[in-house]
């Protein structure tokens, strides 16, 4: 027997064998009774692997210090009195403490999601091997002297194998662990196997000065164990193993879907909050560095990690190449005709989002990257998913807010557009040569288009105009913020630039996030007969001289107000001087000019048209230009309102 000294005799033997097969029941009863009181439900999987790894390491460790002691630990007290026989039956208890404690852990896993064979094979498996501890009552040699006891040893171990083959066929907990928790239970079967190697194939000598010796496969209970830990643990470790390629891909794709079926379950406070939800969805489950959702009935762009502006640039570029945005289609920024400055992103992915033949949204997702979105136009990927999905809770979003009442609504628009008349001066007048008139046309949803003027003397006065992000309230108050800071810095006659850049400081400590101003300053020197300008990210003025009658689109170096809320805002703010002469024009808008579109149709009006209307008719008075102008705009739109606001500034000098 391992770890008992074979010629023992025979009334000792029996008493260490019941003492051993006592202390080895004991032990399992205490164990279930501790921990696996409940195999029906399972607790935390990782936190049985960790219990297996401090056990199997502890125990290890233990039979290393015993067996392989160092000199300065021979020469302490444990290894000077007690006899070797004695640490043989010390490693022998935590050995198998070690496996039982193994054995009950695999028990309590494998129980988990058993079925009624399942639990059959068990009963009789686990009657099986206690019946083995009967075999420690008689001395292992006495059992070898008949020559019966081999073919019965080979039996008892084939049907060992047997057995322990049919009750580990129960892997279900794996399929619940995580793609980490599956590197980490494969680290805590190979500490395992190399523990139970060690166990099993190192001791087999006797100890020098003693007649014990540790072979624990002499035990029939300990071999019909050892081989069910062996077999189970085999099993485990290759199913985890071959299972590992794909775990972190089906891992993935279930956040992905259970991402997408929670914004159709999910309650939204506002629309500002579901557009936010669904781009980050898109971003997120399709590794994109930037995305827009646009709303076709309200001609509405929502962008993430990118600017209006920028984003509104990059669809006109794609739609030159007459993508007209119905089909989902991928495109290479390095085959676009855009600058370079506007070439960020490697890759543009469009995703239409429709709802019953009819197109309630846009997505557009972008990435600084080629190759990103490769694998999301594969037939099985979750993109087709997320549009559909999308595309209806988009659709019962707009739906759900067309049929609320819009009474409160319409009183805060009333009340609104009364500020915002009362926040427009009446600019329409004339002073030696110079003419002025300006004009805002507001659609049912005010925008944030402005304008102002001040004087600084006779032949002195100051213009702007600009738009503000967004629409409604919000825009019409940061309409009323840029009004009182133009008014606070317009007397200190600033240089344009500098105007711009104590523009920006202000409006830093006063503009919400992602909020930002267009404009143009303008200073007219009737004596000098000179005009200077900055942009701040504005629409860029038309000039038409009128000694050649030719219009010049006149752009200049600008970002928006609020965009950089630093000191190298001035790094991006250059003022232009121009003389002129008397018959010269100059012309400044607003973006819902150039944006207006034909009807339904997705044709803009556009800078060009502009900047021909202006070199045909520049002759006319500034009222007239004004008329001539207002119904240009409504004959190309067809009379139907556009859902931007529009501004126009004429100047004839």
């Amino acid at each position: 027997m391992a770890g008992f000294p074979q010629n023992t005799p025979s009334y000792s033997y029996a008493l260490e064998s019941f003492l051993l097969n006592g202390f080895i029941i004991l032990l399992f009863l205490d164990l279930l009774q501790r921990n696996f009181s409940d195999y029906s439900e399972a607790g935390s999987f990782v936190g049985e692997l960790v219990k297996i790894f401090w056990v199997v390491t502890t125990g290890t460790g233990i039979s290393v210090l015993l067996f392989h002691p160092n000199e300065e630990l021979l020469q302490t007290i444990v290894f000077q009195y007690i006899k070797p026989v004695w640490i043989y039956k010390i490693e022998f208890a935590a050995v198998i403490g070690v496996l039982l404690f193994v054995y009950t852990i695999w028990r309590k896993l494998i129980f988990f999601g058993r079925s009624p064979y399942l639990v059959a094979i068990w009963k009789f498996f686990e009657g099986f091997l206690f019946f083995s501890l009967l075999f420690h009552a008689v001395p292992h040699p006495y059992l070898h002297r008949y020559e019966f006891f081999d073919w019965i040893e080979s039996a008892w171990i084939g049907f060992s194998w047997l057995l322990a083959l049919m009750a580990s066929f129960n892997l279900n907990w794996i399929a619940l662990l995580r793609y980490r928790e599956k590197w980490f239970a494969l680290l805590v079967f190979l500490i395992l196997f190399v523990c139970l190697a060690y166990f099993f194939a190192l001791r087999q000598e006797p100890l020098n000065g003693s007649e014990s010796y540790f072979d624990l496969t002499e035990s029939l209970f300990i071999s019909a164990m050892l081989i069910f830990i062996a077999i189970y643990s085999v099993f485990s470790f290759l199913t985890i193993l071959f299972n590992l390629p794909t775990s972190n891909i089906i891992e993935r794709k279930f956040s992905e879907l259970s991402a997408l079926n929670r914004l159709l379950a999910h309650e939204f406070r506002n629309e500002e909050q579901f557009f936010e939800k669904i781009l980050d969805i898109a971003i997120n489950t399709f590794r994109a560095d930037a995305a827009w959702l646009e709303i076709p009935s309200r001609n509405r762009l929502i962008g993430q990690h990118i600017f209006e502006p920028e984003a509104r640039y990059i669809k006109q570029t794609i739609s030159q190449t007459g993508y007209n945005w119905d089909t989902t289609k991928k495109f290479i920024g390095k085959n676009l005709p855009w600058s370079a400055e506007y070439a960020p992103f490697a890759t543009i992915l469009i995703i239409p989002l429709q709802r019953r033949s009819k197109l309630v949204g846009i997505l557009v997702l972008l990435a600084k990257h080629a190759g990103i979105f490769d694998n999301v136009l594969l037939p099985h990927s979750t993109l087709n998913h997320y549009a559909a999905q999308a595309a209806l809770a988009l659709d019962n979003l707009l739906l759900l807010a067309d049929a609320v009442d819009s009474e409160r609504f319409q009183a805060e628009i009333a009340a609104a557009k009364k500020v915002r008349e009362a926040l427009l001066p009446a600019l329409n007048f004339r002073q030696g040569n110079l003419q002025v008139i300006a004009k805002t046309n507001s659609p049912e949803l005010i925008g944030g288009d402005f304008y102002d003027y001040y004087r600084f003397s006779s032949t002195r006065i100051a213009f702007i105009l600009g738009d503000v992000a967004g629409k409604g309230t919000s825009a019409v108050f940061h309409m009323a913020q840029m009004k009182g800071i133009f008014q606070s810095l317009a007397p200190l006659d600033l240089s344009p630039e500098v105007f711009m850049i104590h523009a920006n400081q202000a409006l830093t400590n006063c503009l919400p996030p992602q909020m930002f101003i267009t404009a143009i300053y303008l200073v007219v020197d009737t004596e000098k007969q000179m005009f200077s300008y900055a942009r701040a990210g504005h629409c860029p003025l038309i000039y038409v001289d009128s000694a050649t009658g030719k219009a010049h689109l006149v752009e200049s170096k600008g970002i928006g107000l609020g965009i950089m809320r630093s000191k190298k805002f001035a790094e991006h703010i250059v003022a232009s001087s121009t003389r002129y002469q008397h018959g010269d024009l100059i012309v400044l808008y607003t973006d819902g000019v150039v944006e207006m579109r034909a009807g339904s149709q997705q044709e803009e009006f556009g800078f060009e048209r502009l900047r021909q209307f202006c070199a045909a008719h520049y002759q006319l008075s500034a009222e007239q230009l004004l008329s001539k102008a207002e119904e240009k705009l409504l004959t190309f739109a067809k009379n139907e309102n556009n859902s931007d606001d529009f501004s126009l500034l004429f100047i004839k000098l």
